[in-house]
């Protein structure tokens, strides 16, 4: 069979991406960056159309951030390209977890290892004021292993799943209604 693979040799890195694009229907590039998401198995996050108004003209503007799965974040890029007229900036990021998430495992492991070890003290223990003291232990472990928990879990769906914000271009003459 196959060997399983260590977290320590997976890199584990969180990718990211801001544009900012002209349009020529703010709220139908909204709308549709928004359908885009939901269909690649992704979802939105916040999005903001409204109408601005500069030098007596009243000009559309929308900011949509959305997540896609990870995979596909390149796909989805060229399809929110394809939504403006302009791309004016383009930023992806990534940021490598790895050595973060290896950490947190490891500090899990060992308050797994902790709790079970004063789980078997518990059971041993006769007197009242011990069952008290270890069971204050045991919570505060407890507490411990589930933070870790939520931690790893938000590393995991940060990596899995890719931010794209779609931002107005910054000077408003340049809308298009």
């Amino acid at each position: 069979g196959e060997a399983a693979i260590s977290p320590l040799q997976q890199h584990l890195i969180i990718r990211n991406a801001s544009l900012t694009i002209t349009a020529a229907a703010a709220r139908v590039t909204a709308k549709n960056i928004q359908a885009m998401a939901v269909e690649m198995g992704g979802f939105v996050v916040s999005s903001d159309v409204g109408q601005q108004y500069y030098t007596g003209a009243q000009l559309w503007r929308a900011t949509v951030v959305v997540r896609v799965p990870a995979e596909r974040l390149d796909e989805a890029l060229d399809r929110v390209r394809a939504e403006g007229l302009t791309v004016e900036q383009e930023n992806v990021t990534g940021q490598d977890v790895t050595d973060d998430y290896a950490d947190l495992q490891s500090r899990l492991r060992n308050q797994e290892a902790t709790e079970a070890q004063l789980l078997t003290i518990m059971a041993g223990a006769t007197r009242t004021e011990d069952v008290l003291a270890v069971q204050q232990q045991l919570t505060a472990v407890q507490e411990q292993i589930e933070l870790l928990k939520g931690q790893i879990q938000y590393l995991e769906q940060s990596a899995a799943l890719s931010e794209i914000a779609q931002r107005p271009p910054r000077r408003s003459t340049r809308w298009i209604s």
